[in-house]
């Protein structure tokens, strides 16, 4: 035993390397340099600065639980959201700890062995040396724990596990502050198990279109008066800038040394494996799913240069050096060639794709670039400079604040701009990054227009108000139907013949519950659905019923509810609210706390920590 312990501290010390070196795959893309105003910090949560170390830590784990989960290969945009999940998460429990120290809560060693003696961490479990008959014994753990020459281990994994008390004993107090009433419970337990059967007529908007209904320009006019605060519109703003769009450079694109080494690797390989190499390094996604296999080719197809290369391959033979497109750098291995039907020639192809993307050294002389831009405004006037760079004045549109800059996209920075200062006020460098299209640009904006909360004047919101008013029409046209219906099934109790008199729809159902997701959209409207659940043996025609895009009209055809069972379910009842109540309370805690916060993100100051 003591000697298979000491085994499992040398495997431990791995365990910690295999954390540090497993930032090398979060290497790739990450060449970006720092920009001028980088900072020895990565962000500043509430005040405390955070060490970019923290981030490449929780990288590290996202990296060893990919790894855990057999995945080999991450494409760019992958990589990108891994990123910022990582981000977000550190941020979350930055917050969470600053909330938790502010709270008083603490753990004393007592509490903190005591937890590990009772709850041993998972990623151990899986640890040789704590198994028996490949079932994890918790008695070896526990002899690892109490034996002094592990203290180093045990202090680390203290260390780790800590956090995670903390975060229990607040889960604790949040939980404690979580209560379910009998009615609560009641009502929970009728959503899953009371049943329903109905037939409905419903008389589509679709049905009275035909002939379209006239509409009075005068009648929308006061529809809209009627309405106002139906077209109240959030406040809005306006951003001109200019824009550094940042382009590879004829160096960044020279960059194919580890293609060459894939080249080699495959062309030396005893067996193919030019498949394996492009589900784990290709860059695309659509070669990584499709083990590089693009199918049957003809000429045109692609670009020239792409054909040129393709095609002068016989099979089975691999692209001696990469071959650059639009696209990225390609390297090629045909699988076949044939005549079509039509005489031309096609050939089977494999590849391997890497993109070309800016280096370090190409975003700071961009940065650089508009950082001057931004200096010169102190001399001169937006426009004068801009002229002087002969560069195009651009505006973003109207956009609400919290959504997307306008045409800038998704810049969290620009939005936060355009509606923290005045009219007229000039941006420091901003940088903006399309990742989907593999494009980044620098951006100086200027705050061209701010616009308040307000009610649209008629002139905007008539065209808004003539599609809601025109709605109207429609609902009320097919309510006239539907009330004919109504009228006629309930003297006959038959809404079949009805409904079909009227030109309606007439729907049958099998038994479901309010839980039940059905295919017709008319089962998540709110008001329909409460029509269908008031409905009884007594009461088992509802009124018409406006949902949507049309109006029903209901008949209760049967009901399936047992009160009596509700004891013998109450507990699987009350433990499914209360895990509902759990996590709905948790995440309006943490959301609360994480809107309180004050955080300052400065990735976009460092640009290898921006991607």
């Amino acid at each position: 035993m003591m000697q298979e312990l000491r085994n499992f501290s040398k495997a431990f010390l791995i365990f910690v390397v295999i954390a540090f070196i497993g930032s090398i795959i979060f290497a790739w893309g990450m060449d970006i340099g720092q920009g001028s105003q980088a900072k020895g910090y990565i962000a500043e949560v509430n005040g405390e600065e955070i060490d970019p170390q923290i981030y490449d830590n929780y990288l590290n784990n996202f990296t060893m639980q990919l790894n855990q989960n057999g995945r080999i290969h991450l494409d760019w945009d992958v990589v990108v959201q891994i990123r910022q999940s990582a981000w977000d998460q550190m941020i979350m429990d930055i917050v969470l700890r600053q909330h938790i120290e502010d709270l008083g809560l603490a753990v004393s060693d007592r509490e903190l062995f005591q937890y590990l003696y009772n709850y041993p961490p998972r990623y151990l479990w899986s640890e040789q040396v704590f198994q028996t008959e490949g079932r994890f014994d918790i008695e070896k753990y526990r002899q690892f724990l109490a034996d002094p020459n592990f203290a180093n281990q045990v202090a680390f994994i203290e260390q780790q596990e800590e956090p995670n008390i903390l975060r229990y004993q607040w889960n604790e107090l949040m939980r404690s502050t979580i209560q379910i009433t009998p009615e609560e419970l009641m009502r929970e337990f009728k959503r899953s198990n009371e049943q329903m059967k109905i037939d409905y007529a419903f008389v589509s908007t679709r049905l009275v279109e035909d002939p379209p209904p006239f509409i009075d320009s005068l009648a929308v006019i006061d529809f809209y008066n009627e309405h106002k605060e139906e077209y109240k519109r959030e406040a809005q703003a306006n951003l001109e800038y200019v824009a550094f769009d940042v382009y590879p450079s004829a160096s960044d694109s020279s960059d194919i040394s580890d293609m060459k080494i894939w080249i080699q690797q495959a062309t030396e390989a005893e067996e193919d494996i030019f498949p394996t190499l492009a589900r784990i390094v290709s860059d695309d996604s659509r070669s990584q799913q499709n083990a590089g296999d693009i199918g049957w080719i003809q000429r045109g197809r692609y670009s020239p240069e792409f054909d040129s290369a393709a095609f002068a391959l016989d099979s089975g033979e691999i692209t001696q050096e990469p071959v650059k497109t639009f696209a990225g750098w390609h390297i090629l291995k045909c699988y076949g060639k044939r005549t079509n039907d039509e005489g031309e020639e096609e050939v089977k192809l494999s590849q391997i794709v890497k993109k070309i993307r800016p280096s370090g050294d190409t975003f700071s002389q961009y940065s650089a670039r508009a950082t001057t831009f931004k200096e010169e405004l102190k001399e001169s006037t937006f426009e004068e400079v801009a002229s002087k760079y002969n560069k195009e004045i651009l505006e973003t549109g109207l956009f609400f604040e919290g959504t997307t800059a306008g045409k800038l996209g998704n810049s969290e920075e620009a939005n936060e701009f355009a509606f923290e200062h005045s009219v007229g006020k000039v941006s420091d460098v901003i940088m903006v990054a399309d990742l989907q299209q593999n494009a980044y640009k620098f951006v100086i904006a200027r705050v061209k227009e701010r616009l308040p909360e307000r009610i649209l004047p008629l002139e905007e919101a008539y065209r808004f108000a003539l599609n809601d008013y025109r709605r109207k029409v429609l609902l009320d046209k097919a309510d006239s139907i539907a009330t004919l219906i109504y009228d006629e099934a309930e003297k006959t109790l038959d809404l079949k013949t009805a409904a079909e008199k009227h030109g309606a729809e007439y729907i049958q159902t099998e038994f479901f519950t309010r839980r039940d997701v059905r295919a017709d959209p008319r089962f998540s409207d709110p008001q329909f659905m409460g029509a269908v659940f008031s409905l009884n043996n007594q009461n088992r025609l509802s009124e018409p019923v406006y949902t949507n895009n049309g109006v029903a009209v209901i008949m209760f055809t049967g009901r399936v509810f047992n009160p009596s069972e509700f004891d013998m379910n109450r507990e699987a009842t009350y433990k499914n609210l209360w895990t509902q109540k759990v996590r709905e309370t948790s995440q309006k805690w943490a959301q609360q706390i994480l809107d309180e916060a004050e955080i300052e993100d400065y990735r976009r100051l460092d640009y290898k920590w921006f991607f």
